[in-house]
């Protein structure tokens, strides 16, 4: 299960895995603009290549970067399609949905930076529906199964999700 859920306004701090979210018109907001050009271009690229489909609404893709210093950094695309149509439980199955792709890829750490209105939701509203999607997708019901070892193991220790408005965010 998920060890730690933050809540924070400030700058997000270095998380192995980034969340970004796009529209249907793939277009990014500036958070996501300025971390684009941080990492050549990656985002936009990837949007280019993988999310040209008709249907793109709830695609996710996570690409991997080697940055210069040789750290390993993966960003998790996520197409939320028509910001008016969004409701509620869609909302929260992206967020088990984005849980299940990291656990996939075995990312310990995840950030996102949710600062505009995204549709009908503020950000802290958005913030927190993602945030219990991810939560309840990361609910094992293990009691009775085989132990697996440490390497078998991925438990995504902690999501952290900087808003506008943090205390708002529950």
């Amino acid at each position: 299960m998920l060890n730690n859920i933050h809540f924070t306004s400030e700058e997000l701090s270095n998380n192995q895995a980034t969340i970004v979210f796009v529209n249907e018109q793939l277009e990014l907001d500036n958070t996501a603009l300025m971390l684009d050009q941080k990492y050549h271009g990656i985002i936009s690229k990837t949007i280019q290549n993988k999310l040209v489909s008709n249907d793109k609404t709830g695609q996710i893709n996570v690409v991997s970067y080697i940055c210069k210093d040789g750290e390993l950094k993966y960003f998790i695309i996520v197409c939320i399609g028509d910001e008016g149509q969004l409701e509620d439980f869609f909302i929260e199955e992206l967020g088990g949905k984005i849980y299940t792709k990291a656990s996939c890829h075995k990312i310990k750490t995840i950030g996102t930076k949710i600062t505009n209105s995204i549709g009908l939701y503020k950000s802290y509203e958005f913030a927190t529906l993602i945030s219990n999607g991810f939560l309840l997708a990361s609910y094992k019901f293990d009691k009775y199964k085989t132990k697996q070892s440490d390497g078998e193991k991925c438990t995504i220790h902690s999501l952290e999700v900087s808003t506008n408005n943090k205390d708002e965010a529950i």
